[in-house]
């Protein structure tokens, strides 16, 4: 593992759009189900990509790319992640009996790498603006959306011909 660096990566913040109206209308148990069946699709989705779960929040995932696995298109792997979450989520809301839609926040730019934390139970994680970033993003981003930072754009343009850049 890449430990004690800073480096270049992409960061995803996932999480289920209204989750405080789905507790009230769900109740605690049948939501706690359907927030874990939301993470395990997201994360499969995520390590598919080589993306690293760093942490759970709640109804949140948070993940990086290219580290500890390195990868030249680590931003396309983010957002390809991302399409495939948003894609899956009719799906899972069928399965679960509930419409469920997701909110995605993505940023590229430079962080430290590194274990935080006690020895018997630290955190293997990245601290950076770009982890800012990509949480701020992920807020703004309106349910069924992916909003990306202009750098997570500049790397993956080429792929996406018809879109616009908005900063």
């Amino acid at each position: 593992m890449v430990e004690g660096k800073i480096v270049e990566l992409s960061v995803l913040f996932a999480d289920l759009a209204g989750f405080t109206q789905l507790t009230n209308r769900l109740g605690a148990d049948k939501t706690f189900g359907v927030v874990d069946r939301f993470l395990k699709v997201a994360s499969e989705h995520l390590i598919s990509h080589d993306g690293f779960i760093d942490k759970y929040l709640g109804d949140a995932v948070m993940a990086f790319f290219n580290v500890p696995i390195p990868h030249e298109d680590h931003a396309l792997r983010a957002v390809s992640a991302a399409e495939e979450i948003l894609a899956g989520m009719p799906a899972l809301g069928e399965e679960l009996g509930v419409t469920l839609q997701a909110r995605i926040g993505i940023a590229t730019g430079f962080a430290r790498v590194g274990g935080l934390g006690h020895t018997e139970r630290g955190d293997y994680t990245v601290i950076g603006d770009v982890v800012n970033l990509a949480s701020r993003l992920e807020g703004y981003a309106h349910p069924g959306e992916i909003l990306i930072a202009s750098d997570v754009f500049a790397q993956i343009k080429e792929r996406y011909p018809r879109s616009e850049e908005h900063t």
